[in-house]
C-alpha cells in the first residue's frame, strides 16, 4: 500500500514540476491573479452569510 501512495505522490511531483516549469512569469502572475481573486470571492461570500445568518437569527430572537 505504501508502495501505491509512493509512486501516486512521485507522479504528482513530475506532474507539478513539469506545469510550473513551463509557465514563464507572465503566466504565473495570472494564476496568482486568479487564485486571489478567487479566495477574495470565497471569504466575502462566506462573511456575507455568516452576516445574514446572524441577522436572521437576531430578528427570530426579537419575534418571539
Amino acid at each position: 500500500m505504501k508502495e501505491k501512495i509512493h509512486s501516486l505522490i512521485a507522479y504528482v511531483m513530475a506532474v507539478t514540476s513539469g506545469f510550473f516549469g513551463s509557465i514563464d512569469l507572465n503566466k504565473l502572475s495570472i494564476l496568482i491573479a486568479i487564485a486571489a481573486t478567487i479566495i477574495t470571492t470565497v471569504i466575502n461570500w462566506y462573511y456575507k452569510r455568516k452576516t445574514y445568518e446572524l441577522k436572521a437569527d437576531e430578528a427570530e430572537r426579537t419575534d418571539e
